[in-house]
């Protein structure tokens, strides 16, 4: 078996040469959290250097997408703001109009390649407030393990986290899926 990082340049060699296979990216594609090497003990280094990157196992995503009747729902606006290579929108509706954000750059360049007509954004979520009307569902796997740097972030939703007043991010991401 090929190393993850291996496979993942043969995916990368596949979206420069514009001719993908579909099948063999969604199966292979390995995130930071598979990929990156941490020695030590710092749970904060080893966040910093993995984004704790680590994509939603896809019988979990068939299973939401079925209950949901996605594959079957046209036309339908679905939001992933955290959304990796874009494993949540694999079993989706063809006409679906997908919009992910995702703050990784290659992660974000095989979302682009794997869904290029859809609108994905390469940024941070917190830089984005999406009108609530604005999408129909909202597929998420939240990084739960993402923390806000400082106090007053200036999020209006972020309620009182671990570093005091504003500084909850699980708020914020929580806001897109009511």
């Amino acid at each position: 078996a090929k190393k993850p990082e291996n496979v993942n340049e043969e995916i990368f060699k596949q979206i420069e040469e514009g001719a993908i296979d579909r099948d063999f990216i969604f199966e292979n594609y390995k995130g930071l959290g598979e990929t990156v090497e941490h020695h030590g003990f710092n749970p904060n280094e080893k966040r910093n250097l993995t984004y704790q990157q680590y994509f939603t196992p896809y019988p979990v995503i068939q299973f939401i997408t079925r209950a949901l009747n996605l594959e079957n729902t046209e036309k339908a606006i679905v939001l992933d703001n955290s959304c990796g290579m874009g494993r949540m929108f694999r079993y989706l509706h063809p006409s679906t109009r997908i919009i992910g954000i995702e703050k990784e750059e290659k992660a974000y360049k095989v979302a682009k390649a794997l869904f290029p007509d859809a609108r994905i954004i390469r940024d941070d979520l917190i830089n984005h407030i999406l009108p609530f009307k604005s999408v129909d569902v909202s597929l998420i796997n939240p990084p739960f393990s993402m923390r806000l740097e400082k106090r007053d972030s200036g999020l209006y939703n972020a309620r009182w986290g671990a570093r005091g007043p504003g500084s909850s991010v699980e708020s914020h991401i929580i806001m897109y899926v009511i």
